[in-house]
């Protein structure tokens, strides 16, 4: 990717990607990373007990939140939910409120950004929050009994950018399924060239199961319904060999795509721009519930 691209995708998101303001991603709502009272943030959660908690992952201190059932059942699934750019964890779960949905229980891991922003632009800035989710899969598995089958990545925005690339990145043994959120997938530039290829036959990487949502409004610099969310849904579909026809959902407007190797799902949302779909909890957990 040139410097130039990477510097329209940073200003796109620097100017909200789409409708400006929105409360899913920045705003005076949000809820920074290290709250001293991080109960506050996010929906009620009282079957779920709420941590701040940092990790030491390559030299560097990393912050995050974690939500886990107070009745402690074992093999439970493991989710990362990463917030947008100028986001936080407190943010991030409020807006996507996946604890509510989750009955058979689970466990939430809310990553801070070391910056403003998860660094999706670049290899280096990948490489390092695969190397998170890798080290907290290790860390928290034995303590919570995880079912390491059933780890799952969601993401909004610059956090689904990095979604992407991290489930590209690790592959399909080891995260089982993914919500994107507005966030696209392409490659960036590694020691040996781009990270992974794409063509008919979709990405060179083991993409999990999706689902991917998106304002059809979405009109954002890197974050364009057209250019950036149908090309997204594209390479998770042919990556999947899926067939070319769909299957309606449960979840209006939401899509099964057929005969796919890993289950692909599309929703595509009419009139809402760059922001988080109110249902967008409930089809998350949905779909993640269904890849036992």
């Amino acid at each position: 990717m040139s410097q130039d691209f990477r510097w329209f995708l940073m200003l796109g998101f620097a100017l909200g990607c789409g409708d400006s303001g929105s409360p899913t991603d920045v705003g005076p709502t949000d809820v920074g990373p290290m709250d001293a009272n991080p109960g506050d943030a996010g929906p009620p959660a009282s079957a779920y007990t709420l941590e701040m908690r940092t990790l030491d992952v390559g030299g560097e201190l990393r912050s995050f939140s974690i939500a886990y059932p107070e009745s402690r059942p074992a093999n439970v699934p493991l989710v990362f939910s990463l917030h947008g750019d100028s986001g936080s964890p407190g943010g991030m779960r409020a807006a996507l409120p996946l604890e509510a949905e989750a009955a058979s229980g689970a466990v939430f891991v809310y990553p801070a950004a070391l910056g403003e922003a998860f660094e999706y632009w670049s290899y280096e800035g990948r490489t390092r929050e695969a190397d998170l989710v890798t080290a907290l899969i290790a860390s928290l598995g034995p303590e919570f009994g995880i079912d390491t089958d059933r780890v799952f990545i969601v993401g909004f925005s610059g956090g689904a950018t990095m979604a992407n690339a991290v489930a590209c990145r690790l592959g399909a043994d080891v995260i089982r399924g993914i919500a994107v959120h507005s966030g696209s997938l392409y490659a960036t530039d590694g020691p040996d060239g781009p990270e992974f290829t794409t063509g008919p036959e979709g990405a060179s990487c083991a993409l999990p199961a999706a689902v991917v949502v998106w304002g059809m409004n979405d009109g954002g610099g890197g974050t364009d319904f057209g250019t950036s969310g149908v090309p997204t849904r594209d390479l998770y579909v042919d990556t999947a060999s899926c067939e070319a026809t769909s299957t309606p959902t449960a979840d209006a407007p939401c899509v099964a795509y057929d005969g796919c190797d890993r289950p692909i799902q599309w929703c595509p949302i009419e009139g809402m721009g760059h922001s988080i779909w109110p249902r967008a909890a409930h089809v998350t957990w949905a779909f993640f519930d269904t890849l036992r």
